[in-house]
């Protein structure tokens, strides 16, 4: 049993979602060889060339009216997918963002056409995290503290426990790791892992850049 043998059994062989036990018998799998057929499952899910709905049924993303893709984000809360398969960008409004930050590879789905006909979406579940540390402004008051992005296009701010803040000052820039992202309406989490410095030092803007774009 290999992954392209089950691509063909799901994309082929049903017009509708199959359970394990179906992918099973149209496989000819049987006893403990049911185990790889759930790990090659898992890995074809996380890859996005196919997808798991309720009742852990399988189907492409075509078929049950998906797409994967890169989420880009725009300053003013929406975004655009870039389709893996190529072809015109997909428009997620701000409520169909879900869990998903700019960046992040993505399964949506299509839930109609928009003004100037758009295709328009919903992000349904996060393949991939691509956005792993952030480059920002460190800002604290009695309770809290978080890091505002300095590239507008991540959408939150990040939440800055009092055990992750190190040696950073209200008012610096910084550098935080994601430590949780966000989920279920909770804002992302992380740990300040560098501190660059107060805004107008100097050189502070060189290496705000430098770690911003990753730059040797």
């Amino acid at each position: 049993m290999t992954a392209e043998q089950i691509l063909e059994i799901i994309a082929h062989r049903s017009g509708h979602p199959l359970e394990i036990k179906e992918i099973a018998r149209l496989a000819g799998v049987k006893g403990a060889a049911r185990r790889e057929l759930k790990r090659l499952l898992h890995d074809l899910v996380e890859r996005g060339e196919i997808v798991r709905l309720r009742g852990d049924r399988y189907g492409p993303p075509k078929k049950m009216n998906m797409e994967t893709g890169v989420l880009q984000c725009h300053p003013e809360g929406y975004g655009f997918v870039r389709l893996d398969r190529g072809g015109d960008d997909i428009f997620i409004g701000p409520r169909g963002m879900e869990s998903a930050m700019h960046g992040d590879r993505v399964v949506v789905r299509l839930e109609g056409v928009r003004r100037f006909g758009r295709r328009e979406a919903r992000v349904v579940r996060v393949l991939e995290r691509r956005t792993e540390r952030v480059v920002g402004r460190f800002e604290r008051d009695r309770r809290h503290g978080w890091v505002v992005p300095s590239n507008p296009r991540i959408l939150t701010d990040i939440l800055i426990p009092v055990s992750a803040r190190g040696e950073a000052r209200h008012g610096q820039l910084v550098t935080a790791e994601i430590t949780r992202y966000p989920v279920g309406g909770r804002s992302p989490e992380g740990r300040i892992v560098r501190v660059l410095g107060w805004g107008d030092e100097a050189g502070v803007d060189i290496e705000t850049i430098i770690e911003e774009f990753q730059l040797p």
